[in-house]
């Protein structure tokens, strides 16, 4: 996971614009005026969510970490005497940096390295890339304990394979038009047939079916628009990197057994009109996990946050604030 640390041109304290790999803003990081350095960590909506304070009259520079406005730890730099090292206390991880200071490592106490920070060169303003190895140590950095994870199709994969290994950062995994099954027989060939069709510079012949596929019959007069997107991704997108995905869906395992037994709440968003996950393999699913909240999209296929998104935000939403 990559974020771009990026200064305002104009500002007359440190502040910091934090894009995704998308390039949409996630964070921003403002510089008060205090008694030492101050910033405010803000999320995209404006809302203030941490603050990183320094401490006034000490040996070494030392940072109180807040969320909200609970302090959670401290950052505190050690005596050395070539490259900078700093200590974060509230989780053991080490912060060095390179001689000239442009390019950091953050390591746990093991030696394991959590991420890396550098500084791109030739902007006007200073530029920086965190890139995290971890997804969860990528919250951890940003000062997000805990979330609610949603998952789309092989996003909801991904969500399932967090859960296994993180429940203690979740407060919910939601599956949008997403199963826990490992694939079938007949789903991994006809993967398989993506992979060679792809590996034969056939990639064209799934662009012209996929996108479309992934939206209810009946929508896809409407829904013009977003399949040409779709198929433009599809042409644009490295061959290397369609096989990866689809061998690695072809590789993942069933967690039917893990989500049944996890302790974090889950809900199922499925459209009826799916033609990758039919509305019997759907039901079968939902019977299977009577501990799972169900909201159906009556109107959708594969893509029911763009066929249905009100319906389809409202149900997250009202999943997230408990309703």
């Amino acid at each position: 996971m990559k974020l771009l640390f990026k200064q305002r041109f104009f500002s007359w304290f440190d502040s910091y614009d934090i894009y995704d790999e998308a390039g949409n803003t996630v964070y921003t990081v403002e510089g008060k005026l205090a008694w030492g350095h101050c910033l405010h960590i803000l999320d995209a909506a404006g809302n203030h969510i941490g603050t990183v304070q320094q401490k006034v009259l000490t040996f070494l520079p030392k940072f109180e970490l807040y969320e909200h406005d609970q302090c959670i730890g401290c950052i505190q730099k050690e005596f050395t005497f070539f490259s900078p090292r700093f200590d974060i206390d509230c989780n053991g991880w080490q912060v060095q940096g390179s001689f000239m200071e442009w390019d950091y490592q953050v390591t746990e106490p093991c030696g394991a390295l959590v991420a890396t920070v550098t500084k791109e060169l030739f902007h006007w303003t200073d530029t920086y890339v965190i890139d995290v190895v971890n997804p969860a140590d990528a919250l951890r950095a940003l000062g997000i304990p805990r979330c609610t994870l949603v998952g789309h199709s092989m996003g909801g994969y991904v969500a399932l394979a967090f859960c296994e290994r993180h429940p203690d950062m979740l407060d919910g995994v939601v599956l949008l038009s997403s199963t826990p099954n490992a694939d079938t027989p007949e789903k991994s060939e006809n993967r398989r047939r993506e992979i060679a069709l792809v590996k034969a510079g056939k990639k064209d012949a799934l662009a012209r079916v996929a996108p479309e596929a992934g939206f209810a019959e009946d929508n896809r007069t409407r829904m013009k628009d977003y399949i040409e997107d779709l198929t433009e991704q599809v042409a644009v997108t490295e061959d290397e990197g369609i096989v990866a995905l689809l061998n690695g869906m072809i590789a993942r395992k069933d967690q039917n057994e893990m989500l049944r037994a996890s302790k974090v709440p889950q809900l199922f968003i499925l459209g009826r009109k799916d033609n990758y996950i039919p509305v019997e393999a759907a039901e079968k699913m939902v019977k299977e996990h009577p501990q799972a909240r169900v909201v159906w999209l009556e109107n959708s296929g594969h893509m029911g946050f763009l066929e249905e998104p009100e319906t389809t935000a409202r149900a997250i939403l009202d999943f997230v604030n408990g309703k």
